[in-house]
Parts: structure tokens; sequence; C-alpha cells
């Protein structure tokens, strides 16, 4: 069975780049997806990369059957230099503004749901703009968030960066299997990580951390 059937999720800027690439892993996973973006063409405007992403522990952002925590979502994350930040397990409060954000935007543009895709897209594109442009947030002392909103200044690469280790380290790239070989021997690590190189460093006579990225 799927790891999301029966759940609804909203995916911004979903026609292109990062977030096209979100909807079809989460469909994979067997959610269904509402997908917004703009209709007209937005080629021109770079929203860039953020630093970080904050995220239950949940999938497809994380699994906890895997080394740190790692997901296939997750390592393309790390691969685009964003590093996954993860709440406190069981923890909702702790991401309160993106949940009270996605119980607002349920509320006022889908409720109830339009007749069809365009009505719900326009929908979706006056909800956005109210939210961002016209209407005051008690959090940000009573501004708009696009008066905050600033693009980032790491654009979306066109293909996926090398991640880079300190000399210090040794590389391996691991197997199909998630496994890497290590002084003669076969360590298994996860099959999420299956192609990506990891780095070991050595802490003691007996003891050597791996690090995908700057995941330990």
């Amino acid at each position: 069975m799927a790891q999301l059937d029966g759940k609804v999720a909203f995916i911004t800027g979903a026609a292109r780049g990062l977030g096209r690439s979100h909807a079809r892993l989460l469909a994979e996973h067997g959610a269904d997806i509402i997908a917004l973006d703009l209709c007209a063409p937005i080629d021109s405007v770079e929203y860039g990369l953020p630093r970080v992403i904050r995220s239950d522990n949940g999938a497809p952002f994380a699994s906890s059957q895997a080394l740190a925590g790692l997901s296939n979502l997750s390592v393309w994350w790390i691969r685009l230099g964003i590093v996954p930040e993860r709440i406190t397990p069981a923890s909702p409060w702790e991401n309160g503004s993106h949940e009270r954000m996605h119980r607002t935007l349920q509320q006022e543009a889908t409720d109830p749901p339009q007749a069809n895709k365009r009505s719900q897209q326009k929908s979706f594109g006056a909800f956005r703009n109210e939210f961002n442009n016209e209407r005051p947030h008690e959090a940000l002392d009573m501004k708009t968030p696009a008066a905050f909103y600033a693009p980032s200044p790491r654009s979306y690469p066109r293909r996926l960066p090398e991640l880079e280790y300190p000399t210090t380290h040794l590389l391996r790239r691991v197997s199909d299997i998630g496994v890497v070989s290590w002084n003669g021997r076969r360590v298994f690590l996860t099959s999420v990580l299956a192609g990506q190189v990891v780095g070991l460093t050595q802490t003691s006579d007996t003891r050597w951390m791996v690090y995908f990225g700057p995941l330990l």
C-alpha cells in the first residue's frame, strides 16, 4: 500500500522545477495532488533555492527505516545544498505556522471545491495574492509576507552538483544495494543512498563516522 494513500498535498509552484518534482514524488507515494502555479509563463523569474526546509518526520520527507532518517526526497534536497530540518516526532506545533497556513488555504480556497480545474486554480490564485500581498499577519507585526520576501540568491542548478567533503574525509560511492566497501568488507548503509558519495572520517582507533553532505 502506498504510504500517502488518502492524503491530499497542496504543491505551490508545481509547474516546474522543485515544485514539479515534489508533486511527482508525492504522487508516487499515493497522495492526491492539488497543484498551484501561475498560468502565465514565469521563466524569467528566479525564486532560487532555500538553505533549509523544515518538515515533519513522515514520508516522503524522512524515513524511520533509513540511516539518519534519509528519504529519496531529502537526499535530493541535500544534493541541491538544502539542509532538511525536522521537527520533533509527533510535535506538529513545532511547525505551527505552516500547519495553520494549510488549514486557512483549505477553508478559503477549497471549501466548497470549485466546479472545474480552471476555476479551482483561479480560487488558489486569489487566495495566494490576498495571503501574501494584502492580509496582515500577527506573526509579522501586522505586515504582509510580501513586505519581507526577497528571492534567494541561490539559483536552481541545471544539474545536481556533487557534494563536497573536507580533504580529511575518505570518499566511498554507495552501491545500488546501499553497500560501501571498507577495509575489505562490505558495509550496508541504506539503499536510499544508492549511487551517492559519502565521506568517512576517523574519530578514534576503532570508530569512523559516515557523512552524507552535512548529515552524520
